[in-house]
């Protein structure tokens, strides 16, 4: 994978802006390598609340929160009392 094989953005219509979104999904699996987490379901959503944290993106949150369908109670739990909890300290 190479950061600028990355899409373009869509339904960003100020130039500006959708620079801003093209740095913010090049620089994801950077985060990844930063922080540790692993590209798993329960890696991304951790990832995507710490995002949300730092940044306030709309696609941030609903990520986090709608991929929280997807973890088993296990997952679920553990992103309640470790992840979430890290993501906070971390981000804010």
């Amino acid at each position: 994978f190479h950061p600028d094989e990355r899409v373009a953005v869509k339904f960003v219509s100020d130039e500006d802006l959708a620079y801003v979104m093209l740095r913010y999904r090049q620089c994801h699996d950077f985060w990844h390598t930063l922080t540790g987490l692993p590209p798993t379901v329960a890696g991304e959503i951790t990832l995507k609340w710490l995002e949300l944290f730092q940044t306030n993106l709309p696609v941030a949150a609903l990520s986090a929160t709608v991929g929280t369908l997807r973890l088993s109670t296990k997952e679920q739990q553990d992103l309640q009392n470790v992840y979430l909890p890290w993501a906070i300290r971390v981000g804010t």
